[in-house]
């Protein structure tokens, strides 16, 4: 089992970024990319990870459980961490691709300034 405590991660409102390109005449293009924001997230677990000795690729199906620890007393829909959460965990090394977490459970756990993550990371 794998524990890991982790910063407060952006929502998938801010994790993606999109921007229209001009192709030729009249026609566009809606490209989207993971923000600069999400890009920051992911080097900060990168780093959290390898402090932790967290990055050991694993390759079974996985569950987490993943207590969040909100910033602040506004409304969140808490399963809007969960993609920037995946995606940095895997980029970190932690598992080789987030399509292994077969079983995951999120927790509202209270609030804490500047927020944070603390998961359970589990072979199945």
């Amino acid at each position: 089992m794998i524990n890991l405590t982790l910063p407060y991660p952006p929502t998938v409102n801010h994790y993606w970024k999109s921007s229209v390109k001009r192709v030729t005449g009249n026609k566009s293009r809606v490209i989207t990319r993971v923000s600069d924001e999400g890009k920051a997230f992911a080097e900060q677990v990168f780093w959290l990870v390898r402090e932790q000795k967290a990055h050991k690729k694993l390759k079974a199906d996985l569950k987490l459980v993943i207590h969040v620890y909100v910033p602040d007393r506004r409304r969140r829909d808490i399963d809007n961490l969960s993609k920037s959460l995946f995606d940095a965990m895997q980029k970190a090394g932690v598992y080789e691709d987030d399509t292994q977490i077969k079983d995951f459970r999120m927790i509202h756990s209270g609030i804490v300034k500047g927020g944070k993550v603390l998961l359970s990371i589990e072979e199945i």
